[in-house]
């Protein structure tokens, strides 16, 4: 199984996403990353899973979000370990 099968959802962009993904550029996350984040706590998602490291260090420092920001290796470790 690929780590991928386990992802379910589709995000269509809409106002409400934006507002957050703005919300997050004051955090210092570059707007195209804080739209990926946003959808990502929109939607309810468990995990937003990133390979960029400065990304997931500032998207880890908002207090406010549920989503877990999470590396693939840690991902894979909390999934299948």
């Amino acid at each position: 199984m690929y780590i991928l099968d386990k992802s379910v959802k589709f995000v269509k962009i809409n106002s409400k996403i934006e507002k957050l993904a703005r919300q997050f550029t004051s955090n210092g996350i570059d707007p195209l990353d804080a739209l990926h984040v946003a959808s990502a706590e929109y939607s309810d998602s468990d995990y937003f899973c990133t390979t960029d490291d400065k990304l997931l260090k500032k998207a880890k420092a908002i207090k406010r979000m549920h989503v877990k920001a999470i590396d693939p290796i840690n991902l894979i470790k909390e999934l299948y370990i």
